[in-house]
């Protein structure tokens, strides 16, 4: 997944982020209003994949950092310096989840750290229903040594955040479109 063609737009507190969102070889626009380029590009990120991605609707920002790195710089008056921001999220089960990005561009640096944590929370449900789906095939065949094995993997996934809802559309589905 990246992110394209950025326009950013400010008009006192409210930023509006107009983008290209690309993801298995498809591209689609974004655009959404926040306070700041974060919030926007979350926001947008968030209501793009959340009917899919049913954990980003749990999960919520715990801080915000920037730091310049002047060392790094090397204009004489450092307006070049890279900057680190960093991206603490919270979600619903209290985990802390941290993303890193930098940049000599302190936009693309927030959108690269908003970017790995979509990205991050995407995975983890993906790693969720993959592991439920392989443990019931498992079960079914009888197979309990794997199963305990796929069982603890996954109780190391379910830590990050709340894939309840997650679990409860897959069994949803499968009862609904059983395996032939």
């Amino acid at each position: 997944m990246f992110i394209t063609d950025v326009i950013v737009k400010e008009e006192q507190e409210l930023s509006l982020i107009e983008c290209m969102l690309c993801r298995d070889g498809e591209c689609a626009p974004l655009s959404a209003n926040g306070s700041g380029i974060a919030d926007a590009l979350f926001t947008a990120l968030v209501r793009h994949f959340s009917a899919e991605f049913l954990c980003l609707r749990k999960v919520a920002f715990e801080d915000f950092n920037l730091k310049a790195n002047f060392k790094d710089s090397v204009k004489v008056h450092r307006s070049d310096a890279t900057v680190e921001v960093t991206l603490v999220l919270k979600s619903s089960n209290a985990r802390r989840l941290y993303f890193r990005a930098s940049s000599r561009s302190l936009i693309s640096a927030v959108i690269e750290s908003v970017r790995k944590s979509i990205q991050f929370l995407i995975n983890c449900e993906k790693t969720v229903t993959e592991l439920y789906l392989h443990i019931e095939e498992l079960r079914e065949n009888g197979r309990r040594q794997a199963e305990e094995v796929r069982v603890l993997k996954l109780a190391d996934v379910v830590r990050v955040a709340d894939f309840e809802e997650t679990i409860k559309r897959v069994k949803w589905q499968t009862k609904k479109n059983p395996a032939p």
